[in-house]
Formats: structure tokens, C-alpha cells, sequence
């Protein structure tokens, strides 16, 4: 079995990165709200409600409002890029916004008259914060990092459907997603048309795929080369 997938995640070209999309850049011709609040919508929700101890709406309210202030006129000219992270500025401008709340929910509710940004995926059945021990700032950090994981996940999932190995990605998914310690390789092997002694060799190389993709995305957030360690281990380091 070749160890090189040949799927060249680590070789990808320059990514448009989230500065691009808030200001616009080399990589977005003009700000692009709607990607920027699929992207971080739920850590910012998650902080709102968290923080606020607000209801599913009011947070829902808030978290529109959230966005379509940073996406102000004033805001955008202030926003500066050579702060580098963007998680550590995101979450600092939502620490800000709830500071202000009141305030807040009273001129920017929906955004105040102007363009509602769409927030794909807001259900009335969101749940909780997951442990009502964690501080506000540790439930945004947490929804971002499984927020880079989904992303990465599904990208690997469309990578190897497309190269014909939509098996390795199962493989994959049943003992890192879904965690099934307990099945076998030869169990899995079986089931999926492998022959159980590839197995390790597949999760090794998806691993491999898995994580370069993660590095891709954390790298959308990261101007400064010397921050990436530190987001890489954000990202893995809670999980």
C-alpha cells in the first residue's frame, strides 16, 4: 500500500484568509460577512449565551447584531491585520460587544436596519452550553476548534469520495469521529471490502490528510507564521 494518499492537503495554495474576508484582500475582492458568519457564528453564539445567560433568541438576536457590527464602515477601518490571530481578535471584539450589550441590543437588534447576515444552521433546539463550568472565553474556544475539525472532516470526507477511496474516509470516521474503540480492524476491514491488515496503514495516512487539512484551516486565522504551533495546539490540545 502507498503511503502518499496523493491528496497534497500540506500542498494546497494560500488560503483566502479571514482578514481577507472581513476587509477583503488579495484572495476576496471585498468583505464577504456571509462565509465569515458560517464560519465563527457558533463560537460567537456559544460566548453570548455563556456570558449573557440569554435565551435561544435574545442569543440569536445577538449574535446577528454581533456581525453586522463588525461589519460596520467604522469597525472595518479600524480593524487592523497585523493583530495577527484572528480567533484572539474575534473573541475580543465579542467580549466588547457583550460588555455593551444593553446597548447593544437596543440599536444593533438584527442589525439595526441594516442587511440581516444569514446564520445557516440556527435551530430552536441548539444546545446548552456543554459544561456550565467553563468560562465564557473557553466555550467560544472550544465551538471554534470543533468548528476547524467539522471543516476539516468534511473536506477529507469530499477528497477521498472524489479519489475513489470513500472507504478510508469510513475507516477513518468509525475510529477517530465516531471513536469505536472497541470494533476491530479485521471487524471494520471486513465490513468496508479492506483487507484488515491495511487498516493501519489507512488511518495512519488519513491521520496524516486529517491534520494537514486542520493546518490549512487554522492557517485562514493566522498571519504570523510563528503563531501556527500555538493554534495547532489550541486546536488538539482540548480535544
Amino acid at each position: 500500500m502507498p503511503h502518499d494518499t496523493s491528496l497534497n492537503a500540506s500542498q494546497a495554495s494560500a488560503p483566502v484568509t479571514d482578514w481577507d474576508l472581513l476587509r477583503g484582500g488579495p484572495g476576496a475582492a471585498a468583505p464577504n460577512m456571509n462565509l465569515l458568519a458560517r464560519r465563527y457564528w457558533r463560537p460567537v453564539y456559544r460566548f453570548i449565551r455563556a456570558s449573557c445567560g440569554r435565551g435561544i433568541e435574545d442569543a440569536k438576536d445577538l449574535t446577528q447584531g454581533f456581525f453586522a457590527e463588525i461589519f460596520d464602515e467604522k469597525f472595518l477601518r479600524a480593524a487592523d491585520p497585523k493583530l495577527g490571530n484572528f480567533r484572539r481578535f474575534l473573541l475580543t471584539c465579542v467580549h466588547n460587544f457583550v460588555r455593551n450589550r444593553d446597548r447593544a441590543a437596543r440599536t444593533k437588534r438584527r442589525g439595526g436596519g441594516r442587511t440581516a447576515i444569514p446564520l445557516d444552521g440556527f435551530k430552536d433546539d441548539l444546545p446548552e452550553p456543554e459544561d456550565p463550568g467553563l468560562t465564557p472565553e473557553e466555550v467560544f474556544n472550544r465551538a471554534w476548534a470543533q468548528g476547524v475539525l467539522d471543516r476539516a472532516a468534511e473536506e477529507l470526507k469530499g477528497r477521498y469520495e472524489a479519489a475513489r477511496k470513500s472507504a478510508w474516509y469510513e475507516a477513518f470516521r468509525r475510529f477517530h469521529i465516531d471513536k469505536a474503540e472497541a470494533a476491530s480492524y479485521a471487524a471494520i476491514a471486513k465490513e468496508l471490502g479492506l483487507k484488515p491488515h491495511d487498516i493501519q496503514n489507512i488511518l495512519r495516512a488519513a491521520r496524516r490528510d486529517f491534520r494537514a487539512l486542520c493546518r490549512r484551516i487554522v492557517q485562514e486565522g493566522v498571519l504570523d507564521p510563528k503563531d501556527m504551533e500555538g493554534e495547532m495546539d489550541a486546536l488538539f490540545g482540548g480535544r
